[in-house]
């Protein structure tokens, strides 16, 4: 019964959107997605995660029912939208991968140890890890973790429904990159996908993983190529992407270079796209707004990194890995008269074995 509830609840946030937004339909399952694990991560600072949980999915079964009485005279709109490539290619794959995964057990070092664990610790205690819990990296953030308890907690624990869970989040970034794409480009989308997939390899990496890396990559080209491809306006663009760039630091706190990374991509191709907005034409009040939407979109990622870090200092856990960095850090590096010293005396002897072909 959970299993339906999580369908009817998903796809009715995605009618939703359909009805009321312009949005492509390839993003649209990240960004629930994205919203979703931000409202579990708000809920968690309360202890609310199960209720939130369930209030979520009946939200976004009234949403939909909502949407579908509002269309009752022209239905065929929000179907055929259902058919386009980004829906049904994760239908499609979705369906599969839970085929392949359903009997999995985990398998990595790591996942015994942390992600597995500390999914396993949220579905049974209905809240973040606490202080005294046996988990080693406490400090870790719980961004995929929260996922998987949305998924787990609607279809019941076993480590290959949590394997699908983690495969989810790949496809929703993955679909997100065939924004724009139709059916009459089959062999771009075709291509496209065999590129997505074939990187998970190469890298080391595969769909019955818990590993958050490749999440993080996929998230992050995702969100760039959306960015790029996007045919509506900025301050829609920004809706759109910030529930990403928010939770790109708390599934894993390199995350916060790469939200900032894509904010500036976004800012720049922004500045392209509308370089009117910059002549002396366009009113003050134009630029006042794009200037406080690039602060929103470079102040995101930040945020979200600050409030995970914020309790984690509050819970006492011993922070594992700081990303924190600064000008004068890097100033530091370079500056350091011991360390030119040193690289002179390393180097510079090497400079005979490469005298210049004459």
């Amino acid at each position: 019964m959970g299993f339906i509830f999580l369908i009817l609840s998903f796809y009715g946030y995605l009618i939703f959107l359909i009805r009321y937004s312009k949005w492509s339909t390839a993003s649209m399952p990240l960004f629930i997605i994205s919203t979703e694990i931000i409202i579990l991560f708000a809920s968690g600072f309360v202890d609310l995660l199960l209720p939130t949980l369930w209030c979520f999915i009946g939200l976004g079964i009234c949403l939909g029912s909502i949407s579908l009485y509002a269309a009752r005279r022209n239905l065929i709109q929000p179907l055929t939208s259902l058919l386009e490539p980004g829906p049904v290619i994760l239908f499609l794959l979705a369906c599969f991968f839970y085929i392949k995964l359903s009997g999995a057990l985990f398998e990595g070092w790591d996942e015994f140890t942390h992600w597995g664990f500390s999914a396993k610790e949220m579905f049974h205690l209905n809240s973040f890890t606490k202080a005294n819990s046996p988990l080693m990296f406490k400090s870790y953030p719980p961004g995929t973790a929260l996922f998987q308890y949305w998924i787990t907690k609607s279809i019941g624990w076993s480590e290959g429904n949590t394997y699908w869970a983690q495969s989810l989040l790949v496809l929703a970034g993955a679909v997100a990159i065939l924004e724009g794409l139709t059916w009459r480009q089959w062999f771009r989308i075709v291509l496209t996908l065999n590129v997505i997939f074939l990187a998970v390899f190469i890298f080391g990496y595969s769909l019955q993983s818990l590993y958050v890396d490749h999440v993080l990559g996929f998230l992050c080209g995702a969100s760039v190529i959306s960015c790029i491809r996007s045919n509506t306006s900025a301050p829609i663009t920004i809706v759109r992407l910030l529930p990403t760039l928010f939770i790109l630091p708390i599934i894993k706190a390199v995350g916060l270079m790469l939200g900032i990374f894509i904010s500036i991509i976004f800012v720049f191709d922004q500045i392209f796209k509308e370089r009117n907005t910059f002549s002396g034409s366009q009113p003050l009040k134009q630029k006042l707004i794009f200037g406080f939407l690039v602060i929103l979109i470079l102040a995101t990622p930040i945020i979200s990194a600050r409030i995970w870090g914020w309790h984690v200092k509050k819970s006492g856990f011993s922070q594992v890995f700081e990303t924190s960095f600064s000008i004068s850090q890097i100033k530091k590096v370079f500056l350091q008269q011991k360390q030119q010293i040193e690289i002179k005396k390393r180097f510079l002897p090497l400079r005979k074995h490469f005298r210049p072909i004459r």
